[in-house]
């Protein structure tokens, strides 16, 4: 009900109360997964909403996410949050912390290239590009950070 009232904060109200509730997705797969069986749009937007409070990427890992991309049209904007429920990752350190955790969830989503489900493989190779752009911007970035504070500073 909460949901319905307010669709567009639930992620940061509703979404997060049970994001605190039950830290672990793993204990409320199962009800998630009764919601993204109905293939109701509506059911598995509120799904990606409660995916979405989890901030940490652990999120991510459950099989729900597989499960509302093939449920989904190949076009659907849910998709897109989809991506943001993968890419999300708690705090990352160092310098090419950021190109580490890409380099994870890259290799997360290699693993979704078996799945039998046509759309689940095609998400699979889009999101796999996406984070190797990203990795290689990051990494860039993070190389001329290291220079520019070595010329500032000198080399450590």
């Amino acid at each position: 009900s909460w949901f319905a009232a307010d669709g567009d904060m639930f992620r940061f109200r509703g979404g997060a109360a049970v994001a605190r509730l039950f830290p672990n997705t793993s204990d409320i797969e199962p009800s998630l997964s009764r919601y993204v069986n109905t293939g109701l749009r509506s059911d598995i937007d509120f799904v990606v909403n409660v995916l979405m409070s989890y901030f940490d990427g652990a999120s991510a890992t459950s099989s729900i996410c597989k499960d509302i991309v093939a449920a989904l049209p190949v076009d659907d904007e849910l998709l897109h949050e989809v991506s943001i429920v993968i890419e999300q990752s708690g705090v990352v350190t160092g310098e090419f912390g950021g190109v580490g955790e890409k380099q994870s969830k890259r290799d997360y989503m290699r693993t979704w290239l078996t799945d039998s489900r046509e759309k689940v493989r095609h998400f699979a190779e889009v999101q796999i590009r996406d984070l190797e752009r990203a990795m290689a911007a990051d990494q860039r970035r993070s190389m001329e950070q290291l220079q520019l504070r070595k010329r500032k500073w000198g080399a450590a």
